[in-house]
């Protein structure tokens, strides 16, 4: 499991390799965050 902001390029990477997103939240002020799993 590992997460990354939306704005960033890390979540195309973690789909690329087999991560899914699960869900994600938002913190005040901040990018909304990604929620990534992979079953191993």
């Amino acid at each position: 499991m590992t997460s990354t902001a939306s704005d960033e390029y890390a979540q195309h990477f973690y789909n690329k390799i087999g991560y899914k997103t699960i869900g994600g939240f938002t913190l005040k002020d901040d990018p909304y965050e990604i929620i990534l799993s992979k079953q191993l």
